[in-house]
């Protein structure tokens, strides 16, 4: 009975977590020199550079701190710093704007790319070499 509560609540308050979780790619554990370099996708590139800075240029990710978690495209320089999260390397972008955003270290075709999700639309965002 508390989990059916639970789950009625989370439906009413607007929260969302996908379970098909066959669409995510394979989570995998990096060093930050593997991240280092140009990363190009959704028409836009992410320039990952040693020392812990980066530029990007119209870059599409869910940004948060600037805006509400919405979808944006954004050009721009800021620090990146990795976590090791539950399944894979996590890397956090922070903007000179005060925008952040989340990539995750995934695995596709045994190559190693980035990764995030429109958690509005489920959609998931890669970003290759």
């Amino acid at each position: 009975m508390t989990v059916l509560v639970l789950l009625v609540f989370l439906a009413e308050a607007g929260c969302y977590a996908s379970t098909d979780y066959a669409k995510y790619p394979k989570g995998v554990f990096v060093r930050d020199d593997a991240l280092v370099g140009r990363w190009s996708g959704g028409g836009g590139t992410l320039e990952l550079h040693a020392g812990g800075t980066f530029a990007a240029d119209k870059l599409r990710l869910q940004y948060f701190g600037c805006s509400s978690g919405e979808l944006l495209t954004k050009t721009g320089r800021g620090a990146w710093k990795t976590a090791k999260g539950r399944q894979a390397s996590e890397i956090s972008l922070h903007s000179v704007d005060g925008c952040s955003a989340t990539l995750w270290v995934g695995e596709s075709d045994k190559q190693i790319i980035l990764w995030s999700v429109d958690t509005n639309s489920d959609q998931v965002i890669t970003i290759t070499r």
